[in-house]
């Protein structure tokens, strides 16, 4: 009969298996290179944008937000005072310093920052928004935000 070599294995014939370990290795490897380098892909500024919900504040000098705006030139404005790029960040230090000087004889508003509203024409390059942020984010100013028109319904 031709059944004398079932129980038996053939030493010389090759095994059929996959060795799983060095895969498994190397997708560690890879998924711990990819958990590590990828914060560092992303640059952000860092700032504290302000809250929806509406508040009433009173309106003093010292709650008075900065108004930044930029044109459809590329032109920049603070107050309505046009300040040319070279001088920004001097002139945004000065501002800084001029409101926390302003904080400290006033001792109601001790902590709150000073709110920026920025006005930026739909056509600006993101570079020049992205340059004004990390200025205005240089020079101490945390609590920014953007401001818009909403849009016109159709039907009105």
């Amino acid at each position: 009969m031709a059944f004398g070599n079932l129980g038996q294995s053939n030493r010389n014939s090759p095994v059929a298996e996959i060795n799983m370990i060095p895969m498994i290795d190397v997708m560690l490897v890879l998924l711990v290179i990819f958990i590590v380098t990828a914060p560092l892909v992303s640059q952000q500024i860092q700032l504290k944008l302000p809250q929806t919900v509406e508040t009433k504040t009173h309106d003093t000098d010292i709650n008075k937000p900065l108004s930044v705006s930029i044109n459809a030139e590329s032109e920049i404005f603070i107050d309505n005072e046009k300040v040319e790029y070279d001088s920004l960040a001097s002139h945004l230090n000065e501002l800084q310093s001029a409101f926390k000087a302003s904080l400290s004889s006033s001792p109601v508003n001790s902590t709150k920052p000073q709110p920026v509203h920025l006005y930026i024409d739909a056509s600006v390059p993101y570079e020049k928004v992205a340059k004004l942020l990390a200025q205005l984010s240089a020079s101490g100013f945390s609590q920014i935000g953007f401001a818009s028109t909403p849009e016109k319904k159709e039907d009105q």
